[in-house]
C-alpha cells in the first residue's frame, strides 16, 4: 500500500511539474509572438513614415527648383551654404524622425545639405543613392560623419519635364527607433530586440553595449521565425527566442530573454521535486528499516508519509481532485475547495460523479472520466475538440455550477499508475481563465471600434477626395499654359496615389480580425471563379478533397491569383490548380496560367507594396494574409510561358478528407 501511495505522489507531482513547465512554455511563446508581432507592426510604420517624408522632399517645389537651377547654371558656393537654414526650415515640417537633408545632383555630389560640412562631398558610390535615383529606398543603419548611428531613406527628384534631376536624402538618429520601437517592456529584465541585416550583422537595439553595432553577429540559423527555440546569442549567453522579416528590408527583427531568467520557475520546481523524491526515497527506507525492528513504527511512518503525500496536493496552486478506479474521491485539495465552496470532508470517499455536482451542477461524467474509456458523450460537453498529449488530455469547458456563477475553465486530467504501471486512477486540475476570457472579448470590442472610426475616417476622406479631383479637373481645364497644367497633372496623380493608399487601409485592417480556420481549396476557387467578372478562362482543378488552415480571406488570394491573370496575362486563355506533397512532408499549392509570365526583374519586387501595373497592393496583401498561418508563397514561373505560384504549406497546415489520395 505504501508503495502505491508513494508512486501515485511522485506521478501526481510530475505531472504537475508536466502541467507548470507547459504553461510556462505556453506563456513565453505566447508573449514573444505578440511582442514580435507589434514591434514588426511598429516598425512598418516607421518605415512607411520615413519614406513618405523622403517621398514629400522630392516633391517639394524648392527641391525642385534647386536641382534645375543646379542643372541649368551651378550654384555658387555661397548660396550653397545660404542654403542651410532654409533646409533646416523645410526639416520642422517633417516628422521627428528626420534630422538631417542632403540635396544630391544626378552626379551624386551634394549641392545643398543641412549639415554646411557635407555641401561639395559625393555621394556617387553610396547604395542608397544609386537606389535612390530609382526608387524611393531605405538604407541599412551606419555611423554618420559625427559618428552617430542613424538610418536614412532616399527618394528621386523629377522635373517638369519627367527626368530625374538628383535624390534627396533624408536621414535621423537610429535611437528613436530604439527608444520607441525596440522596447523590450512585455519580456524580463533580460529582455533584448534588435535588428539584424542579411548577413547577421547587429545593426541596432543594443547600442547600450558600446561595441557591438555593426559588429556583433547573429546566428540566423539557428533562429526560427515566429518560433521559440534556444540558441546562444550574440553574447556568447543561452538565451531563448525568435526571429521575424522585417517587410520591405533585407532585415531580421530578433526577440531573445535570457534562458536562465526566462525558465527559472521550471528549474526551481524541478529542484523541489528532486527534494520531494529524495525525501521518499529516504522515508522509503527508513519504513524498510522500521518493517524489519517492528511493525507498529511502520504504520506510523506509513501514516506520515501518506499525510505528506496528501499536503502536497492540497497546496497545489490549480483546483485538484482525483478519483480510483471505482470513481470514489481520494483526493480533493484547497484551492478546490475555495473553487467550489466544498469542504475535502464533505468529498472524500463519494462516488457517483458527486464531484460533479459543484463544478456542473449535476451527477454526469467529466474530463477525468475520459482517462479510463472514452465516451463521445463527454466529449461534447466541452468547448471544441479534446487535445490529448501523451496521456495528457487539455479541454476547455464552462463551469455553471460554481457558487450561482458562469465561469470558464481549462481542464487537464491525466492517469495514475501503480509501481507495475497498471492504471489505479486518475486527477484533474481545473483552472478558472473568465477573466482571460473576458480580456480577449475586449480586445475584440476595442479591434472592433477602431475598425469602425478607421472605416468612418477613410470614408470623409474619400469624400473629401473627391471634390479636390473634381476641382483639380476644373483647375486643368482652366490652366493657361502647358507648365500650369502639368503641375495640376502632378497634383491629380498625388490624389490619386492617396485613394489608393486610403483604400490600402481598408484591405490591410481586414487581415487576421477573424481566427484561422480549415477551408476545401476547391469550393474556394470554385466561389472565386463565379465571382469574377472577366472573360471566361478555361480552369482546371487537381486539388480533390485537399483543405488549408488559412486567415479566411485564403479567397482573396486565389481571387487576386486569377485577376492578374485576366488583367495581365494579355493571351492566358487556361489556369490551374494542382498541388505535391513534398518528402519533408510540407505541400505546394500551386496556380499557374499560359499567359505572357512575369520578367526576372519584376520577380525581384512582385510583393513589395505598391509595385505592380495597377494598383501593386494584391499580391503584397497575399502575401500577408498568408503569412498568418505559415504559409509562404513565391513566383517560379517561366517568362514568355506563364506565371507559377508556388504557396508553401507546413505539414501541419493541410488535411484531406478521408479516402483521398495524396498527389505525390
Amino acid at each position: 500500500m505504501l508503495v502505491l501511495v508513494i508512486s501515485t505522489g511522485v506521478i501526481a507531482t510530475a505531472v504537475s511539474m508536466f502541467h507548470a513547465k507547459a504553461d510556462l512554455e505556453k506563456q513565453i511563446s505566447v508573449t514573444m509572438d505578440a511582442v514580435t508581432r507589434d514591434t514588426v507592426d511598429q516598425l512598418q510604420l516607421i518605415f512607411i513614415a520615413g519614406t513618405d517624408d523622403a517621398n514629400q522632399l522630392a516633391l517639394n517645389p524648392r527641391v525642385i527648383d534647386i536641382l534645375e537651377t543646379e542643372k541649368r547654371a551651378g550654384i555658387d558656393p555661397r548660396k550653397r551654404q545660404a542654403m542651410v537654414p532654409e533646409l533646416d526650415a523645410i526639416i520642422s515640417r517633417t516628422s521627428a524622425m528626420i534630422t538631417d537633408i542632403r540635396i544630391v545632383n544626378r552626379d551624386g555630389e551634394v549641392i545643398a545639405s543641412s549639415d554646411p560640412s557635407d555641401i561639395g562631398t559625393s555621394e556617387r558610390t553610396d547604395p542608397v543613392f544609386i537606389s535612390g535615383l530609382g526608387n524611393t529606398t531605405i538604407g541599412d543603419p551606419y555611423l554618420n560623419n559625427k559618428n552617430v548611428p542613424s538610418l536614412s531613406y532616399a527618394a528621386p527628384v523629377t522635373g517638369s519635364s519627367n527626368e530625374t534631376l538628383g535624390v534627396v536624402m533624408v536621414s535621423g538618429p537610429l535611437d528613436f527607433v530604439e527608444n520607441n520601437v525596440l522596447r523590450p517592456d512585455n519580456l524580463g529584465t533580460s529582455g533584448r530586440l534588435y535588428l539584424v541585416n542579411k548577413d547577421g550583422v547587429l545593426i541596432s537595439g543594443v547600442l547600450s553595449d558600446g561595441t557591438t553595432f555593426l559588429h556583433g553577429q547573429a546566428d540566423l540559423a539557428r533562429i526560427q521565425v515566429y518560433n521559440v527555440t534556444s540558441f546562444t546569442d550574440y553574447r556568447g549567453f543561452s538565451v531563448i527566442g525568435m526571429a521575424a522579416p522585417v517587410t520591405g528590408t533585407s532585415w531580421t527583427l530578433v526577440v531573445t530573454e535570457d534562458e536562465s531568467e526566462a525558465m527559472a520557475p521550471v528549474q526551481n520546481l524541478m529542484v523541489s521535486m528532486i527534494v520531494l523524491i529524495t525525501g521518499i526515497v529516504i522515508i522509503d527506507g527508513l519504513v524498510a528499516w522500521y518493517i524489519a525492528h517492528q511493525v507498529a513504527e511502520t504504520e506510523k511512518a506509513l501514516t506520515d508519509s501518506e499525510r505528506s503525500l496528501t499536503d502536497i496536493i492540497n497546496f497545489l496552486p490549480d483546483a485538484t481532485l482525483a478519483i480510483d478506479r471505482q470513481g470514489m474521491v481520494i483526493a480533493w485539495n484547497l484551492a478546490i475547495e475555495e473553487l467550489t465552496g466544498v469542504k475535502a470532508a464533505d468529498m472524500l470517499g463519494k462516488g457517483d460523479f458527486a464531484y460533479a455536482v459543484p463544478l456542473y451542477g449535476e451527477k454526469r461524467p467529466i474530463l477525468i472520466d475520459l482517462i479510463f474509456e472514452p465516451d463521445e458523450v463527454i466529449t461534447k460537453k466541452y468547448s471544441g475538440i479534446i487535445h490529448k498529449t501523451g496521456n495528457l488530455l487539455i479541454a476547455e469547458t464552462t463551469l455553471p455550477g460554481l457558487k450561482g456563477k458562469r465561469r470558464v475553465a481549462w481542464a487537464m486530467a491525466s492517469p495514475l499508475y501503480d509501481d507495475e504501471g497498471r492504471v489505479v486512477g486518475a486527477i484533474e486540475s481545473i483552472r478558472d481563465i473568465t477573466d482571460r476570457k473576458q480580456a480577449e472579448e475586449a480586445l475584440r470590442q476595442a479591434n472592433r471600434k477602431l475598425n469602425l472610426l478607421s472605416s468612418i475616417t477613410r470614408h470623409d476622406i474619400l469624400n473629401q477626395l473627391t471634390a479636390v479631383r473634381g476641382y483639380l479637373e476644373l483647375a486643368y481645364l482652366n490652366a493657361g499654359d502647358d507648365a500650369g497644367r502639368e503641375h495640376v497633372r502632378k497634383a491629380q496623380e498625388a490624389a490619386e496615389t492617396i485613394e489608393d493608399q486610403i483604400s490600402f487601409t481598408k484591405s490591410y485592417e481586414e487581415i487576421g480580425v477573424h481566427s484561422p480556420v480549415w477551408q476545401n481549396t476547391a469550393d474556394l476557387v470554385k466561389k472565386v471563379l463565379s465571382d469574377l467578372r472577366s472573360p471566361p478562362l478555361s480552369c482546371t482543378v487537381d486539388l480533390d478533397n485537399l483543405e488549408v488552415y488559412a486567415d479566411p480571406l485564403l479567397e482573396k488570394v486565389f481571387f487576386t491569383f486569377v485577376e492578374n491573370s485576366v488583367r495581365h496575362g494579355e493571351h492566358a486563355t487556361e489556369i490551374r490548380f494542382s498541388f505535391s506533397v513534398l518528402g519533408s512532408g510540407d505541400l505546394i499549392l500551386v496556380y499557374e496560367d499560359n499567359g505572357v509570365g512575369i520578367s526576372h526583374y519584376d520577380k525581384e519586387h512582385l510583393f513589395e507594396r505598391g509595385y505592380g501595373k495597377n494598383t501593386g497592393l494584391g499580391l503584397f496583401l497575399s502575401r500577408e494574409i498568408l503569412a498568418i498561418t505559415g504559409l509562404t508563397v513565391r513566383e517560379t514561373g517561366e517568362p514568355g510561358k506563364g506565371v507559377r505560384f508556388e504557396i508553401l504549406v507546413p505539414k501541419e497546415g493541410y488535411r484531406f478528407t478521408p479516402g483521398v489520395l495524396n498527389n505525390q
